[in-house]
């Protein structure tokens, strides 16, 4: 094989990868952004109950999880952007990103 052949099949194989790496971010953009959003209307919900109802003293548990799940969303919505702005910047191969 030839330089010009060489390096014409790394470029397509550099657009293919960067292409899965791009589809890698949508999906954790989208999983980031429906966590936070559940998550945000659910606390948003257990913290404006009255306080008079007996069961919002034990809603502290359920809103420390929520709160770990908004972060855990922040976090892949933030791994979402990176992949989908800059997929060359990831160094790592296509199955251990997925994980």
């Amino acid at each position: 094989m030839s330089g010009p052949e060489a390096d014409e099949q790394i470029k397509a194989f550099t657009l293919e990868r960067d292409r899965e790496i791009r589809k890698l971010g949508i999906k954790n953009t989208l999983i980031g952004a429906v966590l936070i959003a559940i998550s945000g209307s659910a606390i948003h919900f257990l913290l404006a109950i009255p306080e008079n109802y007996g069961w919002r003293l034990s809603a502290g548990r359920g809103v420390a999880i929520l709160v770990l799940v908004g972060l855990y969303g922040l976090w892949k919505l933030t791994n979402g952007i990176i992949y989908l702005v800059r997929p060359q910047s990831e160094h790592q191969s296509i199955s251990d990103l997925e994980e």
